[in-house]
């Protein structure tokens, strides 16, 4: 038998399944099918030498997709599924099959185990009570998603500049609908300080964006008090170019002054250089960001640099704002 007709049997095959399983699942209701061929789908698509029928693969992941959106699959599949997609993020074949890799990971973030179908999937109403009432925390729950985080932003060290972008932009959404808005501000600020990123103006980009989103929720004093904690971390580097730029791009991704925020695209592209122009645009946004302080958080502004002017004596500017 030809691959290609090989290829188109398994398709039908694929087709088939799908049917059964999803358009007539309140009259097929074979729990042993399902778990069985979505089990021999996957060891399918884990062996080395089907990797060159991309066609399928593609084809599978979709069905997937498609399956776990229906809600008609039992947990334990959909676990297992879940390793397929972060199995195919992790050894990339092609962009093809990251992207629809990436599409499947999501959708098993969106439809977890917590999130009844007659509901649908998670949402920022969900969100919201996670917010507003800790007690319904639910601390396993946020775990797990935090490790599924780190595999995208693991990713985004790893794989070239445009999926890079791509996974980005995802992972600003995903950051602010499944975790609470300390967990997302600490997970992105972690991953910005951590000296295996090299990946760094991508990093400042994402916590631009959801700082700014967080802003748009009305939670600007919360992203302001989270900022202004990591101060010191921010400034304790080697050199004095990278805590100056590491500080911008914190003080611009707070503010809601549309003029300082014009300023990040152009930060963005200039890290790694020493310019006066990185410290004037440092300057402006630091200054802009202590008129936005109360009393005893000012106070704590400026004990943060008296520590750190030990290390660049450049900070030493901030230490008389309001003299």
């Amino acid at each position: 038998m030809s691959n290609g007709l090989h290829q188109r049997l398994l398709l039908v095959v694929i087709s088939v399944g799908f049917s059964l399983i999803q358009s007539n699942k309140h009259l097929f209701e074979d729990k042993e099918f399902s778990s069985s061929f979505v089990s021999q789908l996957i060891q399918y698509c884990m062996l080395p030498y089907n990797f060159s029928n991309s066609n399928v693969i593609l084809a599978i992941l979709q069905t997937f997709e498609r399956l776990i959106l229906g809600f008609s699959l039992e947990q334990i599949d959909r676990t297992s599924i879940l390793t397929l997609a972060i199995f195919f993020i992790n050894y990339t074949i092609s962009s093809a099959i990251l992207f629809a890799s990436l599409s499947l990971f999501i959708v098993c973030m969106y439809t977890g185990e917590d999130v009844n179908s007659t509901i649908g999937v998670r949402n920022y109403q969900d969100m919201t009570q996670l917010e507003t009432d800790p007690m319904t925390h639910n601390i396993d729950l946020i775990s797990q998603t935090r490790d599924k985080v780190s595999i995208l932003l693991k990713k985004i060290r790893k794989n070239p500049f445009l999926d890079s972008q791509y996974i980005a932009q995802i992972l600003v959404h995903v950051l602010l609908d499944l975790l609470p808005s300390n967990q997302s501000m600490t997970t992105i600020i972690s991953e910005f300080l951590d000296k295996d990123q090299f990946n760094k103006p991508l990093i400042a980009w994402i916590m631009y964006k959801l700082f700014q989103m967080l802003i748009i929720r009305g939670q600007e004093k919360e992203v302001r008090i989270w900022a202004l904690l990591c101060i010191d971390s921010f400034g304790r580097c080697a050199s004095t170019k990278d805590a100056v730029w590491n500080l911008s791009c914190l003080f611009i991704s707070t503010s809601n002054n549309s003029v300082i925020c014009g300023l990040f695209p152009t930060l963005l592209a200039r890290n790694n250089t020493n310019s006066s122009w990185i410290t004037e645009v440092f300057l402006y946004s630091a200054e802009s960001f202590y008129a936005t302080l109360e009393r005893d958080d000012r106070n704590q502004f400026k004990k943060s640099f008296e520590q750190l002017n030990v290390l660049h004596p450049i900070f030493s500017n901030l230490l008389y704002l309001d003299q």
